[in-house]
């Protein structure tokens, strides 16, 4: 599965214009190969928007923004509400398993997002690969409230990997992260193998999510 990892900051007089725009988005839901798309504002600052798009394959992604992207952005007029964005194109390398059966699932239940944006030192890329499989998706898998995720990595940057979990409350996430992360970090020798992590919890707007038509 692809994954499309977009932010936006928002422009201060455009916040609800913004979310307005997103939710034009809707017409994703037709569209071949499409599997997905949810999002929200970073960290319950409502100038930073973060928005996941999941698509079966590169194929289909290439098709739509060749023949239907440019047109929804003109219709909706976004690009007027934010001063700046990132686009990200990673590939999925691993699915996390959580309560849900796959990521699309998941993304039907979740109302929290948490991602971890990770670059790594040279050389240590086998060893968090490992620590990913073996070490975190476990604990990961176990923990009380997590839907769902995916361990991604960026297309066309080398050492750059982007973590997905989807939670049923922040409630959830939050004890999670008190009790089991920093002993997780330990174990996993997150200091060793990344140079940084730039990452966030995001609360999910339930009016931009998008599920395919098919569906």
């Amino acid at each position: 599965m692809l994954i499309k990892f977009i932010r936006c900051r928002v422009r201060t007089d455009c916040v609800d214009a913004f979310s307005e725009a997103q939710q034009t988005w809707r017409a994703l839901a037709g569209a071949k190969g499409f599997g997905g798309q949810f999002g929200g504002w970073l960290g319950g600052d409502d100038l930073v928007a973060v928005i996941v798009g999941l698509w079966n394959d590169r194929l289909a992604y290439d098709r739509f923004m060749t023949f239907d992207h440019d047109r929804i952005v003109d219709n909706n007029r976004q690009r007027d509400t934010y001063v700046s964005s990132e686009v990200a194109l990673a590939e999925t390398r691993m699915e996390i398993r959580g309560e849900a059966p796959d990521l699309a699932a998941a993304v039907r239940r979740a109302s929290l997002l948490r991602f971890a944006d990770c670059r790594l030192n040279p050389g240590r890329r086998g060893h968090f690969l490992d620590m990913q499989e073996r070490v975190w998706n476990p604990a990961m898998r176990a923990a009380g409230g997590m839907i769902g995720g995916a361990f991604c990595e960026a297309t066309g940057q080398a050492d750059r990997f982007v973590v997905l979990t989807l939670w049923g409350s922040a409630a959830e996430h939050d004890r999670y992260a008190r009790e089991c992360v920093p002993d997780l970090r330990r174990q996993a020798r997150v200091d060793v193998d990344v140079s940084g992590i730039d990452g966030g919890a995001v609360a999910l707007m339930p009016e931009w999510t998008v599920v395919p038509s098919s569906d």
